[in-house]
């Protein structure tokens, strides 16, 4: 598949950062099921 959109977090805690996850809502949605997402890249 093709790359449409590239998401760039960080945990703006002080100390340790913690694991940023990314995922998708699919609650009514019906266009999840034309998209997967990778939760840590």
């Amino acid at each position: 598949g093709d790359m449409i959109l590239r998401v760039h977090a960080e945990d703006g805690d002080k100390g340790v950062p913690r694991e940023v996850t990314y995922g998708l809502v699919s609650e009514g949605n019906p266009f999840t099921p034309f998209f997967n997402i990778s939760e840590t890249t």
